[in-house]
């Protein structure tokens, strides 16, 4: 059918592909080293995490596999805006960066606290709920992944529809030792 493959990442081909040579942490943002057809691109990349570059690769390869020149693309790359609620600095409270990500499953939470790691310069601290009438399974899950990755915990509600609140946090707070239970969200971002 006559498709191009291009290959993303830090072991894709660096002919065709969009090879990863190295990511460093620049601030709020993140320097990349790019090689792609014999050339090198030295990018600053204005978003947090790994799954950041991930996806800003996989859609530099898709501009660039219909067509669009190589250096607009990479170019393009130090331009983007994240998504609102996805990783958004919001502010600071004394020196410290306020993130905030709606992650609602698993391994979108494993994956925000992963790439905040590197910003915290003391403790990395999380403060979630979980919705009602949605999968309860993931509840103790996330509570699991928090402990694992966060330094503090604080379980507050969010949205629980129909469900109780107090059993909604108590399935999170099964697993996530030594967490903080504040029900009121309001009052658990002030703590």
């Amino acid at each position: 059918r006559g498709l191009r493959i291009i290959t993303v990442g830090r072991n894709a081909d660096a002919g065709e592909g969009i090879r990863l040579a190295d990511a460093a942490i620049e601030g709020f943002a993140q320097r990349l080293a790019i090689a792609h057809r014999g050339r090198n691109y030295a990018i600053r990349l204005p978003l947090v995490g790994e799954f950041q570059i991930e996806n800003a690769l996989v859609a530099a390869g898709l501009a660039i596999g219909t067509g669009s020149a190589a250096d607009d693309v990479f170019g393009c790359l130090e331009h983007l805006e994240g998504a609102k609620g996805r990783l958004e600095l919001v502010g600071e409270h004394n020196g410290a960066p306020i993130f905030v990500d709606y992650a609602h499953k698993p391994d979108a939470l494993a994956k925000a606290l992963q790439a905040l790691r590197p910003y915290a310069k003391r403790r990395l601290v999380v403060i979630f709920g979980a919705g009602g009438d949605r999968d309860a399974g993931k509840r103790p899950i996330m509570g699991a992944i928090a402990a694992e990755n966060a330094d503090q915990i604080i379980v507050t509600d969010d949205n629980p529809r129909s469900e109780r609140p107090e059993a909604i946090r108590a399935a999170i707070m099964a697993t996530a030792k030594g967490a903080r239970e504040i029900g009121d969200r309001a009052e658990a971002i002030r703590a």
